[in-house]
């Protein structure tokens, strides 16, 4: 026989457990190992949690219900059937003189829930240690429990929470625990882990691309100047070259004119004294001509102040070109008219980025988009008369998500924004018509503020949205602007 609560093998008449102290029942024991003819293997037991038939051998110190999946002590299982043929209505004796169920010991299973529930609280505080103690408990008592190792995965790495793991600057799908929990998690959560790895290891390789990209720019503009300051030393001594034979050449002519010129003075000399005393001709005529006058010279300066361009009256639906990113004209549509203004939004997108890097809770007021919007690409994409024609919107109004009321933030003032989720219902009739094939950010919030909502490539709008870290070469920016029209 062996103890119910330790497991502890005993002998068939003993009252208590010699290891643990354990009294032991074994009338019950006795009912359910008469019921097998093969005792020293396997005998008749129930699942305390579904109330599963099954065999089981009373060697064993826990049992895995083949149903349910509940994992229970197997003495508790072999108990819980002789119950049921005791009173077969509830399962459990009553009056028989069995203990109730109430006094039996709480499964494994509700052991593992508080003791998950408790590592949910430890986490949010930061006790990582009595996080990882609490997970090496459970994983004693089943060293296949998948959310175990997740949580000691977070411990180790410090994450209060499952989203913070894609923020990490280094990969952790070397990890143990990683690896554990990928071997014994179902599908749901290998596939979010993935996502995390993914975004990391992204988020990584960007970083690597961009240190290589900026070493070789360096490099190529070393290499430029260089070039240049020998093209510049090259043309100047060419220069130098041509000027040196040019005033050779002068001087030579001078040096041969030196006879003919002295002659020439001579003759003059001589001249002069010959016609000394010559009368001069009262009537000699005066070759003189007045300067021109210039007394208008300044009256048509030029205005220095830049004047926007011009566009005449517009209609929704048309397309204009309006400045230019990578070599290339940008073709806009106008979405709205009214006020002397017209509301366009690009045809596609003018680049793909992340909505916020490093991600985390964020509103469109303070996004990298933004910020880059107003900032770089409005700067490098239009000339001064074009931007002088976009307006700046001065009450910009950022909408709380309409299906999980995520914080939209404060209203802004922008020249360029990205359209809410109502504006591109609004603006667009329906998904054929937002459809680019690609994703494109909106600034509405998603179903948390780490996230934004988005239009997918076919065209719906997702409320839920994606993290702002995401982009992977997809998340497209389409920005929309207000322009003023000629009156």
């Amino acid at each position: 026989m062996f103890c119910m609560k330790c497991g502890n093998q005993m002998s068939a008449d003993a009252k208590f457990c010699n290891k643990c102290g354990a009294q032991q029942d074994n009338v019950v024991i006795s009912a359910a190992l008469k019921q097998s003819e093969t005792v020293s293997k396997t005998v008749s037991a129930m699942c305390p949690n579904c109330k599963t038939v099954m065999t089981v051998n009373p060697a064993f110190k826990f049992v895995n219900c083949g149903k349910c999946g509940a994992n229970s002590s197997a003495q508790a299982a072999i108990k819980a059937f002789a119950a049921s043929k005791t009173n077969p209505a509830s399962g459990f004796p009553s009056s028989s003189g069995f203990p109730a169920a109430s006094s039996f010991k709480s499964s494994p299973v509700a052991q593992n829930q508080k003791l998950f529930n408790e590592i949910a609280h430890m986490l949010g505080t930061g006790n990582f240690t009595g996080t990882k103690m609490r997970c090496d408990q459970i994983l004693r008592n089943d060293p296949t429990e998948a959310k175990a190792y997740l949580y000691k995965l977070l411990a180790e790495l410090r994450c209060a929470k499952r989203t913070d793991l894609a923020y990490l600057n280094a990969s952790f799908e070397n990890n143990p625990n990683f690896i554990k929990a990928m071997e014994y998690g179902d599908d749901a959560l290998r596939g979010e882990l993935q996502g995390y790895v993914d975004i990391v290891n992204k988020k990584l390789s960007n970083n690597r691309n961009a240190g290589a990209a900026r070493e070789q720019a360096a490099i190529q503009a070393a290499v430029q100047a260089k070039e240049a300051e020998e093209q510049a030393a090259g043309k100047a001594a060419e220069l130098a070259a041509v000027q040196a034979a040019k005033e050779a050449e002068e001087q030579a002519v001078r040096k041969a004119a030196e006879p003919a010129v002295a002659q020439a003075a001579k003759e003059t000399e001589e001249k002069t004294t010959d016609e000394a005393f010559e009368p001069v001709s009262e009537c000699e005529e005066d070759l003189s001509v007045e300067e021109p006058c210039v007394d208008n010279a300044f009256d048509e300066q030029a205005d220095s102040s830049t004047k926007p361009v011009v566009f005449k009256e517009l209609h929704k639906g048309e397309e204009l070109r309006l400045g230019t990113t990578g070599g290339e004209t940008i073709s806009w549509t106008v979405l709205d008219v009214k006020d002397g203004s017209a509301l366009v939004i690009s045809n596609k997108p003018v680049c793909t980025m992340a909505y916020h890097l490093p991600g985390g809770d964020i509103t469109w007021r303070d996004c990298e988009v933004r910020k880059w919007l107003n900032g770089e690409f409005l700067e490098t994409c239009f000339k001064a008369d074009e931007s002088a024609a976009i307006l700046t919107c001065s009450n910009v109004v950022n909408e709380n998500n309409p299906t999980y009321n995520t914080p939209g933030g404060e209203p802004t003032s922008d020249k360029l924004f990205l359209l809410s989720m109502s504006e591109a219902n609004e603006y667009f009739p329906d998904n054929e018509s937002r459809a680019l094939g690609s994703y494109w950010w909106l600034r509405t919030p998603g179903s948390n503020p780490a996230n934004a909502a988005v239009v997918g490539s076919d065209g719906r709008i997702s409320s839920c949205g994606s993290l702002v870290v995401n982009y992977f070469g997809k998340y497209g920016v389409r920005p929309a602007m207000w322009i003023a029209l000629d009156a």
